[in-house]
């Protein structure tokens, strides 16, 4: 069987003004596997995005691969576990594309041969190998998504999280990075709307609403189907 990437157990977090956001969260997600998180606007989607990396920390049990969430793991498992923001200008805030690819890779403390190879791999894995000169501020929105994919790929982690990452994209870019998130051999784990493509990248969904887990599956039918009527 699989090695387990993800491990989530009674997992409960409520925000300071005392909205319950998660509630008892019991989650297991296979390495290789990709996984999408959907579900309507409030039902607590990218909050438990946040607890992959420790950005929110909730009350239950949590392991990343073979790291148990505490403070003493934190830094490797965010070496793990590489978190894309749904509006790219929260990812890119170095003056150039190379200076936020590298940002990373240079905070991991790597040698220069390293970092220059990890931005280079990680462009050119986005499709923009010749982007490193540019002003990240300069480019379309669907570039700027590119590049904030990038930013954690550099770090080489296991684990890819993105929220919606189709999001505001015009129908070239949207399908620019369906196909780019298809071709990526990583653990993924899509927070989204877009249910077409949760079914075109992910093999299973979990659909959260008011905070609970009401339904996992893997049939692209029941997802096609599960808003209907």
């Amino acid at each position: 069987m699989a090695k387990k990437a993800v491990e989530i157990r009674n997992l409960n977090y409520t925000y300071p003004d005392g909205t319950k956001a998660l509630r008892d969260i019991n989650l297991d997600i296979l390495a290789g596997e990709s996984v999408g998180i959907i579900g309507p606007n409030g039902a607590g989607k990218t909050t438990f995005l946040l607890h992959l990396n420790g950005i929110l920390k909730g009350e239950g049990f949590i392991k990343i691969l073979d790291f148990e969430m505490n403070g003493k793991n934190l830094a490797q498992i965010r070496n793990e576990v590489g978190l894309v923001f749904q509006d790219p200008e929260n990812q890119l805030f170095m003056p150039t594309v190379f200076d936020d690819v590298s940002f990373g890779p240079v905070n991991m403390m790597l040698p220069s041969a390293e970092i220059q190879a990890s931005v280079n791999e990680a462009l050119k894995e986005v499709g923009m190998p010749d982007s490193m000169k540019r002003s990240s501020h300069h480019l379309s929105f669907g570039e700027k998504k590119r590049v904030s994919i990038a930013t954690v790929l550099s770090m080489r982690p296991q684990i890819l999280v993105l929220d919606e990452p189709t999001s505001n994209l015009d129908p070239k870019g949207r399908r620019n990075i369906i196909k780019l998130l298809k071709g990526i051999d990583k653990t993924k784990v899509i927070a989204s709307h877009d249910l077409e493509m949760i079914s075109k990248i992910c093999s299973r969904y979990v659909f959260l609403e008011r905070g609970t887990i009401v339904r996992s599956d893997s049939t692209p039918e029941n997802l096609a189907n599960l808003f209907s009527g």
